[in-house]
């Protein structure tokens, strides 16, 4: 009989293993399941239906005990095995918190559910008490029914020690206001760097402050936060300070979050003077539709400045707005632009009033919906003198054969990569009629183009998205083609270069 490894050697084994081959090795044997299944639970991630988590979360129960023990520094506590110590990573997504059924193109709600919220929530909130190793959460969904059904669901989170992650989805005043009281019984003990959070449906603005709800979870943690994402939240009050009648003696001086970096806004009431003095050490900037652009904008008389921030993404006329608004750019170094940049935004901002704002620029992102002459190209080259990544959607019904002629107009930028997705119906390029053929011919035509007319270049990636799905993409470095592997290890490189 030949020498079975000893459990140190296939634990190294199992941690190089898929999730997949994980499940198949689980069911050699009992000895093989227990030695798994800590790499089986590390991370979970649900995303099929009800059911399904509901049959997880009693697996938790199941598997998992709970015993009181001597500890002579802290005297009694709990200590937790079994299942539910291995989660270090738990995501609940949409299709796990409500039944769906396909009908024509799409999936919608059954109209009566098997397994409504009120089924799993509390056993949802006694399976979290028995992850102590929970470091990161994500729930896409249902958090004000989960809150409504099931109270001390928030206290469990926050009761968890080593959670430093949460991402929320549908948070309303009551689980906003459940969320507030467990953060001030448990403010010594949480250790939250990353907060996410979007409102409910029925609330058209979630207002924050500091003295109560998700405004008292980011007021405790402002020190240790590293990283805030919010949706539809009202931050002036929370931001500036202004205490409410009931706390009079509350907050009466500007929050300041010391350590956040990455700031995400969407839908949010804020204004970039308030943003500047809380968020001193932000490098990454993301907003989506901001209310700050409108009031807060270029006719304010003094200039703040962002002297950390390194990259930032938004629609084109709020990046103009905020780089109007703001000063010391010299930093910064990405620039994505979220949605189409058009015509109609050249016509209401200065020419290339984005990319002349940042003069060391040296990633940029953005899509284009329609062919743009040459004289654009060659006027938005010269704004580019350091930029050494570009990343392009082209959604234009068709490649234009002028398209082929854009890098000479982008000869004189530092091109290092450039990443294309070719997002158009139809193709134009050649006189073969397959789409198969016809894409493959336009991916080679515009990279030759390229490769031909920008000395810099040494590599390009170009993707085929048709009908919003995207197709398999084509790398090549200006010598050679490169293998998937490589070439994303290379554009993610350069992307993040700076």
């Amino acid at each position: 009989m030949g020498n079975t490894p000893n459990d140190d050697v296939l634990d190294h084994i199992l941690q190089a293993c898929p999730t997949s081959s994980l499940v198949v090795l689980s069911l050699v044997s009992s000895h093989i399941r227990i030695l798994a299944l800590p790499h089986l639970l590390r991370t979970v991630s649900l995303d099929r239906s009800p059911q399904g988590l509901l049959t997880f979360l009693n697996f938790i129960l199941n598997n998992t005990q709970s015993r009181s023990v001597e500890d002579p520094d802290v005297g009694h506590r709990t200590e937790i095995l079994g299942a539910g110590r291995y989660i270090v990573k738990l995501e609940i997504g949409v299709l796990a918190l409500q039944t769906t059924v396909w009908v024509v193109d799409r999936l919608v709600p059954v109209e009566n559910e098997e397994y409504p919220v009120s089924t799993w929530a509390p056993i949802l909130t006694r399976a979290l008490a028995l992850m102590p190793n929970l470091h990161s959460i994500v729930m896409k969904g249902k958090v004000e029914e989960i809150a409504f059904h099931s109270p001390g669901f928030a206290l469990a989170l926050f009761s968890l020690p080593r959670l430093t992650y949460i991402d929320l989805w549908s948070v309303g005043l009551l689980a906003s206001n459940c969320f507030g009281h467990a953060m001030d019984l448990r403010k010594d003990v949480t250790n939250l760097q990353t907060v996410k959070f979007n409102v409910h449906g029925d609330l058209e603005q979630l207002d924050l402050t500091a003295g109560e709800g998700m405004g008292s979870v980011l007021f405790h943690t402002r020190g240790r936060l590293t990283e805030i994402d919010l949706f539809e939240c009202n931050l002036r009050n929370l931001l500036h300070g202004e205490e409410s009648e009931e706390d009079r003696n509350e907050i009466k001086t500007p929050m300041i979050f010391p350590n956040v970096m990455i700031l995400s806004l969407d839908s949010c009431d804020v204004s970039l003077k308030a943003l500047a003095s809380a968020f001193p050490a932000l490098r990454i900037l993301i907003f989506g539709f901001s209310p700050f652009s409108r009031r807060d904008g270029p006719s304010q008389t003094h200039k703040i400045s962002f002297p950390s921030l390194v990259y930032i993404k938004g629609r084109y006329e709020d990046l103009y707005v905020f780089l109007d608004s703001t000063a010391a750019h010299s930093h910064l170094r990405r620039v994505v632009v979220d949605f189409p940049w058009t015509p109609e935004d050249d016509n209401a901002t200065p020419a290339f009033a984005v990319t002349r704002a940042v003069p060391f620029l040296k990633s940029l992102h953005f899509t284009h919906d329609e062919v743009m002459p040459l004289s654009w190209w060659k006027a938005l080259g010269h704004t580019l003198p350091h930029l050494t990544y570009l990343d392009i959607l082209l959604a234009a019904d068709a490649i234009d054969e002028l398209d082929l002629l854009v890098p000479r107009s982008l000869a004189s930028v530092p091109l290092a990569y450039v990443s294309f997705i070719l997002g158009g119906t139809r193709h134009v390029i050649g006189d073969r009629t397959s789409p198969e053929i016809q894409s493959l011919l336009t991916a080679q035509a515009i990279a030759l183009s390229y490769a031909r007319n920008i000395p810099t270049l040494k590599y390009i990636d170009i993707c085929k998205k048709i009908d919003g799905v995207k197709g398999l993409t084509s790398w090549w470095s200006v010598v050679k083609a490169l293998d998937a592997y490589e070439g994303r290890a290379l554009r993610s490189w350069y992307d993040l270069e700076a």
